[in-house]
């Protein structure tokens, strides 16, 4: 159980594997589970001679293989799977936007979650990859921005209007915290990071709610802000908007005392940060070290695969 399951974390941590192979191998963590709950069964030890340690070993034992289970067995008939066709697709920089739309029941979620997105096209293998949606939950299509930083990614300009996706979802609780939270926010984006933000924005903007919103956003060069000129039309609808952008080809750096020095204060506010792990990082131990508590620091991270 040990042997094998030191392969499969080298595996994921220190060789680049393509990602339809990368995501197979996790299927075999059953294996080491399966040992490890016979090793809990049969050997002389703490957990045979301890009744309750011995019935919480083997009740966390089953619970991951039954979890195991539910997700290879029952999960791709019984989860929340919508489908879905494409409309259009738009090659934006590197950026490739995909719209799609409802072939029967249209998918509920909220401003900033995330989908798993299985398309039914020649051009593509049909594993699950998942997208944040860059859409807001009242528009008809369903649109996602994908970064092309891999394979599949740079193969998805490939998709044809019609071809049909399978939609997993939603998942994520990043708009949630915002939505539910009185408190002010403060947005920072990386690069391909601002597409939870992009749908957030269109909701607070359409709602007109009262919130104040700064939303800091930063890219290596202007062609990458391929979405500065919807942001800034959705900020003249709701002025508690506010956009600053940061573009480091020409000498603008984000940095936490940028942040600070533009909000003012860092209290009763939340700090939402999506992009670059490297960016997330920098920016949370800046933030820190100006004051901003870790309960104020909501992360969602973008590890790319490809």
């Amino acid at each position: 159980a040990l042997y094998f399951m030191l392969l499969l974390l080298v595996l994921t941590l220190f060789v680049r594997l393509p990602y339809h192979i990368w995501k197979k191998t996790h299927t075999f963590l059953f294996v080491p589970q399966i040992l490890i709950l016979l090793h809990i069964i049969f050997i002389n030890s703490d957990t045979s001679q301890y009744l309750a340690l011995r019935i919480w070993m083997l009740s966390l034992s089953a619970l991951g293989l039954l979890a195991y289970a539910y997700k290879k067995f029952l999960y791709p008939n019984l989860g929340y799977r919508h489908a879905y066709e494409i409309a259009g697709v738009k090659q934006l920089g590197s950026i490739i936007e995909i719209n799609m739309l409802p072939l029967a029941r249209k998918i509920s979620f909220l401003p900033g979650q995330f989908v798993f997105l299985s398309f039914k096209s020649d051009k593509l293998s049909k594993e699950e990859h998942p997208f944040t949606i860059s859409s807001w939950p009242q528009q008809k299509e369903l649109r996602v921005s994908v970064k092309a930083l891999g394979d599949f990614t740079k193969r998805l300009a490939g998709i044809k209007p019609k071809d049909k996706v399978s939609v997993y979802g939603p998942f994520g609780q990043l708009g949630e915290k915002s939505l539910f939270s009185e408190k002010d926010d403060v947005w920072i984006a990386g690069g391909i990071g601002i597409t939870p933000f992009l749908s957030l924005l269109a909701y607070y903007s359409n709602k007109k709610l009262k919130k104040k919103i700064w939303l800091f956003y930063t890219v290596r060069n202007v062609e990458d802000a391929v979405y500065a000129q919807e942001m800034r039309n959705m900020s003249r609808i709701n002025p508690n908007i506010e956009i600053i952008t940061a573009i480091t080809s020409q000498g603008e750096r984000l940095s936490g005392n940028a942040v600070v020095e533009k909000i003012e204060t860092v209290k009763n506010k939340n700090f939402f940060l999506c992009g670059p792990l490297s960016l997330i990082n920098d920016l949370t131990e800046q933030l820190y070290e100006l004051g901003v508590r870790p309960g104020q620091i909501i992360l969602e991270e973008f590890n790319f695969l490809p």
